[in-house]
């Protein structure tokens, strides 16, 4: 059950990382070549802002009780 939840977050990040297609070589130069740095940037400021979000609504939730 575990395995299932790995692949299904890999492929998730996939796409959120902007990785076209993933290849079947191993070397760095190939692995490169298979995303885009512009759709990585904007994978990862949405990452950030979901961290960031999740700490001020913890924050609030203190602050509320």
């Amino acid at each position: 059950m575990a395995g299932t939840a790995i692949v299904i977050g890999l492929q998730q990040l996939k796409s959120l990382l902007g990785i076209g297609h993933f290849t079947t070589k191993t070397d760095v130069v190939s692995v490169l070549e298979a995303w885009y740095p512009l759709n990585f940037v904007l994978g990862c400021l949405f990452l950030i802002f979901i961290l960031i979000t999740r700490f001020i609504v913890s924050s609030l939730y203190f602050i509320v009780n």
